[in-house]
């Protein structure tokens, strides 16, 4: 399917951590997608090592910390 992964790190106030939630929730939804066969070559021909397969895809992973300390350079 060749599509990358993005890591983003925010600091936010804990005040604003649901709202941050709700923009992660508005524009990181799953779906899913069809991945196609997979063809393995054998003698000239193209044998099919697996069935298409429905997958999930997109959406986020989240992990909200308390920071005891941080340090601006």
């Amino acid at each position: 399917m060749r599509r990358g992964n993005t890591t983003i790190m925010s600091g936010v106030d804990a005040s604003d951590v649901e709202a941050a939630l709700g923009l992660v929730g508005a524009y990181c939804q799953a779906r899913t997608a069809i991945i196609p066969l997979q063809f393995l070559p054998v003698t000239g021909e193209s044998i099919p090592v697996s069935d298409p397969m429905e997958v999930r895809v997109g959406g986020a992973v989240v992990f909200v910390l308390n920071v005891e300390r941080f340090i601006k350079v």
